[in-house]
């Protein structure tokens, strides 16, 4: 992952500096234009992630899905939706989003939704290397997660380092 933002940003510097070093018989137009481009924040690459689902109760799932990107800040932002329809009331949608940081450790953030509808997150971290997701029941009753489904790798987006 170090490797790849490297790169990226790599990229993006080596572009800026090709836009500005426009040749003076280029039209200004053109030269506005490569400027603006190399300008563009590093966020404009989206990897979209999901469907992802818990584990069946009474023939119903949590359902999440989202997108993750990379910010002109560096931080890994990650954020969808997450639905949970057709459950009795003291059940209730949840997700977990688990960072792994490059130099260890993570973070493991939480959100809930009960009834109709959809609840929207955003979560974001710098120096994450991995972003895992995982759609559960919270029994409100029992005030404990259930039911989850398996982690899902969201970023990278193709599952490798």
């Amino acid at each position: 992952m170090r490797g790849t933002v490297r790169n990226l940003l790599g990229l993006v510097a080596a572009t800026a500096v090709i836009a500005l070093a426009v040749p003076a018989t280029a039209s200004p137009a053109g030269a506005s234009a490569a400027a603006a481009a190399a300008a563009k924040p590093l966020a404009s690459s989206v990897d979209y992630w999901g469907p992802y689902y818990s584990s069946y109760y009474n023939d119903s799932r949590v359902k999440v899905k989202g997108a993750v990107y990379l910010d002109e800040y560096d931080r890994v932002n990650v954020s969808g939706k997450l639905y949970d329809k057709g459950t009795p009331s003291y059940m209730c949608g949840y997700l977990q989003v688990k960072f792994g940081l490059l130099h260890g450790g993570g973070h493991v953030y939480t959100v809930k939704h009960c009834g109709t509808g959809y609840t929207p997150f955003r979560y974001w971290e710098y120096e994450a290397e991995t972003v895992q997701v995982r759609a559960c029941y919270w029994n409100e009753g029992q005030e404990t997660k259930t039911l989850c489904g398996r982690w899902n790798q969201a970023y990278p987006a193709d599952g490798h380092k």
